[in-house]
């Protein structure tokens, strides 16, 4: 499913704190086998694992791994509502355009 996704280019990292890249993002997804992120605002975020189930936090003060934490970062900085990595491609929707739905 593409939907209303679109896939990232080169450019959508311009102004990304290193070492946040789209070769970084996708290396983050494929070793952690996730299929996307989805962000509700306020901190709040889902990420799911390609197996459809939900990537546990890692410790008890609800962090994920940092390497997850600073893909959120980018997000709540570019204003994505998901990212979704699926055959290769790197995809994004915008909170704005309401596309953070997964189907």
């Amino acid at each position: 499913m593409k939907g209303n996704l679109i896939e990232f280019e080169l450019n959508d990292f311009e102004f990304a704190k290193p070492p946040v890249s789209k070769d970084f993002i996708v290396k983050i997804f494929e070793d952690f086998s996730l299929s996307h992120i989805l962000y509700f605002g306020a901190d709040f975020f889902y990420v799911e694992m390609t197996n459809g189930e939900p990537l546990l936090l890692v410790s008890m003060d609800g962090s994920y791994p940092q390497n997850i934490e600073l893909i959120f970062d980018f997000m709540v900085t570019e204003g994505l509502g998901i990212i979704k990595y699926e055959k290769g491609s790197l995809l994004k929707g915008s909170i704005m355009m309401g596309e953070a739905s997964t189907s």
